[in-house]
């Protein structure tokens, strides 16, 4: 209303000083000044400041303080920073302080300020002007502009309209304009009857009889003389442009045929009046429109007004809320369906109407699946609570049940399944449920410990129905991981009897796999002989795993000395995958060489070099190699067969094997020198190995041999405690039994290990007691410990390099989640550039790119990641790839990678690349590949409660940028109701956009 009202008030508001004020005799150039000051109020800035110019060039004298005034205000009012025209007046002012002109300057800026609507500084002006030094015509306009400004900061109180009431005497446009202003706030009070006395006297002034005719028609509408209404605006409108497109008779005249029923007249006028008025629109307007549009069947247009209702925080925006649903519905728009239902559910209104709210919500989430942070379960629990005797409440109850199901937030679902005191067997059911999928959660993100807890929670309730078998599956693996292989296999035996003769349950084959392994290392061979079998049997799956256990199979074979047994299976899964075959090979040139059929042995090891030339099997081969010719009598084939493992990795185990084989190779074949070289070197590179005690017993041999005793004390005597003396038994049983508990994290195991160094500090297995020491230390949650020991470990020169390796890993791990980005690149780089790391590159390099990521060196980071398979990336680290590129700019290759990942957001890789991808395409403007990606995300929803929530953001800031600001406020406002996690950044989020 107020702003209607003001497109009146500059219409007259252009008034500065009356003109006519001076009397005295014309000056020469006093015609000038005041031709200026008819342009002035005419707002012909330009004339006037020209006129004002030529009366200064002239010698003007009188009026010259006034002039420069006028010159001041005129260039404000054509543009020039408004700072000026506030330097002249307040130089004036200073100037003149006893003026008799002080108030109408004052007021002069302050009507200038209003019309800039600088309501703060014009509030700080009006107060001070004396009204009592003002004429009438700017008594009235000092008395109209200080009431509006009144009304503009909420002060629509007795003393404005006293002020209003004040320059309502005034028979020009500001008089007519203050019985405007004072008509509205009378209307505003509900004072109808003083309005229509106010407009009587309005109507006596022809100039402004339509506008009281207008307000005329407004009160009939307040009243509800609907079709009284109609007709004055009809009539009003039919009279000119002007008042066909005046906004307060087209929402008169809207609102009035929406009472009477008539749908297209109430469309027409509304859809005028919305399009006028934009975001303005009142809530109870908005919803007469969107209304009308919804019972019409035009759901599409009618949404935009709906939501422009759901402002209002009672019935009004509740039911508004309801309708919108619906309309979003019928649009296939579920997820905005969702958050317009929450609306009505929520807010503090009639019962009826939230119950019909908190129903459509539930049916919409059983429909769609679609529930975000436990929505689903708080709203059933609390539509049970709060309308016990509803005729909807067994199909709540049906819906809490199935929630638990189709809800991914299973921490909320948990926490209302124990808040139930006599839980039903299928609540139980859905408890075995949630836990188990609760531990594969935490499985997924590497947290063993809590997995194993929830899955045994959810197997102690006994056999419920088929998530028991998965709880059982999951928990044997759980244990396998942890090397507990009696309870691994006891629980995939669990599982086997629960899926009994069925024999497409799921992951059937898949647990004959897994027990076959469980068994194997357990060293109970015959057992994982017939499960092995078992799951050949079976399966028609990957050629991988097909191959895999047949070579298991072979390995059984062979452990129970069933040598050609074991070669056939090895056969068989060469046939089943030969690209993968390099392991099987080594096996069956194992078993040529114990049937002692060395070329076969020779032949098929040379076949495994040629074929896999980056085989991690490739050292071990060519040891094989090695020994196979000696056996032979192929010397010279064994000399180059051990001389290829010491040149390509010397630091390994198998170099250390070789060079001993090498030494007494060279003895055997009277290279008695070369033989004497060759230990040393052992004894000089490995001093702390096993294969130096025994290098440094064969040189005595030699030396005795030879006659050269003293040179072998001289040696020896140089050597200054360098060798570690091969251990004694007592020695070996001591650290072999800490070992056992080590393994099976057994509670005594860190008493063990420490009396084992204490007993032996230079014992040969002190490296591996302080390297399960610190791996104790880190499972403790003492990190600090673990990384002194991880460092000392990894700088001590002594330690042989294939322990280092672990060490490296580790203390690469720890760095990178102390900060230590460019630490943990160096010690991921040194696991890469030793020999025999071949087994564990994968890691070091997954490593190395996340520190260099989190180190922000992104180039560093894709480096890394190129010696990978980008087709078989894991996945945490394709999405390192992803945001490298994007940090890179390099947005085309991002995309890919964040599309890839995208295609599962059931996992934490997946979930995250939904949101950069949806970035991406916001940022691009492609706005509506946004939102679809957005909605398909938020419709199927994800375990990762913060990625969901981040995906509720970012569809509210796609909205935004498309300008349906009600639809994105509506979004945010649902998110913070629905959040529970204060912990992490989206509240701030949150606020920062509402």
């Amino acid at each position: 209303m107020k702003k209607q009202i003001w497109a009146a008030l500059l219409l007259g508001g252009s008034m500065i000083f009356p003109v006519g004020a001076q009397n005295k005799a014309a000056e020469p150039a006093e015609h000038l000044f005041h031709e200026g000051k008819e342009m002035f109020v005419q707002r012909n800035y330009i004339g006037a400041l020209d006129r004002f110019r030529r009366y200064e060039q002239q010698g003007g004298r009188q009026y010259a303080i006034e002039a420069d005034y006028y010159i001041a205000v005129a260039r404000y009012m054509a543009g020039v920073d408004p700072s000026f025209v506030a330097s002249a007046t307040g130089a004036f002012l200073e100037r003149f302080p006893e003026s008799l002109d002080r108030s109408r300057v004052m007021l002069a800026f302050g009507r200038l300020l209003v019309e800039q609507e600088d309501y703060r500084r014009a509030g700080s002006i009006f107060p001070e002007i004396d009204d009592l030094t003002l004429d009438d015509e700017d008594l009235a306009a000092y008395l109209l502009y200080y009431a509006y400004l009144r009304m503009q900061d909420g002060q629509s109180d007795a003393l404005t309209e006293q002020l209003l009431i004040g320059a309502a005497k005034n028979k020009g446009d500001m008089g007519s304009q203050a019985l405007i202003f004072l008509c509205s706030m009378q209307i505003e009070d509900g004072r109808l009857g003083d309005a229509e006395r106010t407009l009587a006297a309005l109507r006596e002034r022809p100039k402004f009889a339509d506008d009281a005719t207008a307000y005329t028609a407004e009160i009939h509408l307040l009243r509800g003389e609907n079709r009284e209404a109609a007709d004055i605006a009809d009539r009003l409108m039919a009279r000119s442009a002007a008042m066909r497109n005046r906004a307060q008779l087209l929402r008169v005249a809207g609102n009035a045929y929406y009472r009477l029923g008539d749908a297209q007249k109430t469309m027409d006028y509304l859809s005028s009046y919305s399009n006028q008025v934009g975001d303005r629109i009142a809530p109870a307007d908005a919803y007469a429109l969107g209304v009308t549009y919804f019972k019409q069947g035009m759901m599409a247009e009618s949404m935009r007004p709906l939501a422009a209702a759901t402002a209002d925080k009672g019935e009004l925006g509740a039911e508004a809320a309801l309708y919108l649903g619906q309309a979003r519905l019928s649009e296939g728009l579920h997820s905005e369906a969702l958050v317009a239902f929450e609306m009505a559910a929520t807010q503090q209104v009639s019962k009826p109407v939230r119950e019909v709210g908190m129903y459509n919500m539930a049916m919409l989430m059983r429909s769609t699946g679609q529930s975000s942070f436990g929505q689903a379960v708080r709203v059933a629990e609390g539509f049970l609570n709060e309308f016990p005797r509803s005729s909807y409440r067994e199909q709540m109850a049906s819906i809490l049940t199935e929630s638990y199901y189709t809800g991914k937030d299973y921490a909320s679902s948990l926490r209302s399944i124990e808040k139930i005191s006599r839980p039903t067997e299928s609540i139980l059911a859905a408890k075995q449920f949630v836990l188990s999928r609760m531990a594969a959660e935490r499985e997924a993100a590497g947290y063993d410990a809590e997995a194993l807890s929830l899955a045994t929670k959810s197997i102690a309730l006994g056999n419920k129905g088929d998530y028991y078998g998965e709880a059982l599956f999951l928990r044997g693996g759980l244990h396998y991981r942890a090397d507990a292989f009696d309870a691994s296999a006891a629980d995939y035996r669990a599982y086997l009897a629960t899926a009994g003769s069925d024999r497409d349950a799921a992951n059937l084959p898949l647990a004959y796999y897994r027990l076959g392994y469980s068994l194997f290392n357990a060293e109970r061979y015959d057992g994982a002989l017939d499960a092995f079998r078992e799951y050949v049997s079976r399966n028609n799956g990957a050629p991988e795993l097909m191959a895999d256990a047949h070579a298991r199979i072979g390995d059984c074979r062979y452990m129970k000395r069933d040598f050609a047994g074991a070669r056939e299976s090895y056969s068989a899964a060469y046939r089943a995958y030969p690209s993968g075959g390099d392991y099987v090979l080594l096996r069956r040139a194992r078993l040529e060489g114990l049937a002692k059929q060395y070329n076969e042995q020779i032949a098929t090891l040379d076949k495994l070099i040629q074929d896999f030339p980056h085989s991690r099997h490739l050292t071990t081969a060519l040891y094989e190699k090695g020994r196979g010719a000696v056996l032979s009598g192929k010397n010279a084939v064994a000399e180059q067969a051990f001389n290829a493992v010491i040149k390509k990795s010397p630091e390994s185990r198998e170099a250390r094997q070789s060079s001993l084989q090498l030494g007494l190779l060279y003895y055997n074949t009277g290279r008695t020198q070369d033989a004497i070289r060759t230990y040393k070197r052992i004894i000089d590179r490995y001093p702390r190995s096993e294969e130096t005690a025994v290098a440094l017993a064969d040189l005595r041999s030699i030396y005795l041999e030879e006659d050269r005793i003293d040179e072998y004390s001289a040696y020896v005597g140089g050597l200054d405690g360098k060798v570690t003396v091969a251990p004694s038994e007592t020695e070996q049983l001591t650290f072999l039994a800490a070992e056992r508990k080590y393994r099976r994290h057994q509670a005594d195991a860190r008493r063990d290990l420490e009396n084992y160094l204490s007993r032996y500090p230079q014992g040969s297995d002190r490296h591996k007691a302080e390297l399960y020491l610190a791996d104790l230390d880190y499972q403790a949650g003492n990190p600090e410990a673990a990384y002194a020991r991880y460092t000392s470990l990894v700088g001590n020169a002594g330690l042989p390099e294939d322990y280092k390796i672990d060490a490296r890993l580790r203390l690469g791990r720890m760095q990178h989640e102390k900060g230590e980005y460019k630490a943990a690149m160096r010690t991921y780089q040194s696991v890469l550039d030793t020999d025999g790391a071949e087994a564990v590159r994968d890691q070091a390099v997954g490593g190395l790119a996340e520190a260099a990521y989190a180190s922000k060196d992104y180039r560093a980071a894709l480096a890394a990641l190129d010696g990978l398979p980008k087709d078989d990336m894991p996945r945490p680290l394709r999405l390192v790839r992803a945001k490298s590129h994007q940090a890179l700019k390099q947005n085309a290759e991002a995309l890919k990678e964040y599309t890839a990942l995208a295609q599962d957001f059931s996992t934490i890789e997946g979930a995250e690349a939904v949101v950069m991808q949806a970035q991406m395409e916001m940022e691009a403007k492609r706005l509506a590949g946004a939102k679809a990606i957005l909605e398909k995300f938020i419709a199927k929803s994800t375990p990762h409660q913060y990625w969901l929530a981040r995906g509720f953001i970012l569809l509210s800031d796609v909205y935004r940028k498309e300008g349906d600001t009600f639809t994105a406020r509506q979004y945010l406002e649902s998110l913070l109701n629905n959040y529970p996690n204060h912990d992490d950044d989206i509240h701030e989020m949150i606020a920062d956009r509402l």
